[in-house]
């Protein structure tokens, strides 16, 4: 849970920043940012869910880094809880690529619509 407050807070400060310093293409780059962020949680997880998901090698449970830590907290640790994390995670990485997309396109066009103007006008 801390991660995900973390990343909120990381990637409205870059909209906020990026659309102060009128960077090009503010929008896109801050949804890259949460992609990227998102990607980061989601090799912690899948790290985790692999770490134990074989009970031989293991005595318990536990979270072999901090970012999956950081995710899943401290509280009803299992395999299949870690799973499911893990599988809202891709989802929502998934969801945010494609907000990425759309937002891409959506900058192409409004910025084409502009130059238009500008040679018309």
């Amino acid at each position: 849970m801390i991660y995900i407050i973390g990343c909120l807070v990381i990637v409205i400060g870059y909209a906020v920043v990026a659309r102060a310093a009128s960077v090009s293409s503010a929008w896109s780059k801050t949804v890259l940012v949460a992609v990227l962020l998102s990607l980061i949680g989601n090799v912690a997880l899948v790290s985790t869910v692999a770490f134990n998901s074989n009970p031989v090698m293991n005595d318990g449970l536990s979270v072999p880094n901090r970012v999956a830590y950081w995710i899943i907290g401290e509280d009803g640790w299992s395999v299949a809880r870690f799973s499911r994390i893990l599988e809202l995670s891709i989802w929502c990485t998934l969801s945010i690529t494609l907000l990425f997309a759309f937002v891409s396109v959506w900058e192409a066009l409004r910025r084409k619509k502009k130059l238009r103007a500008g040679h018309i006008g």
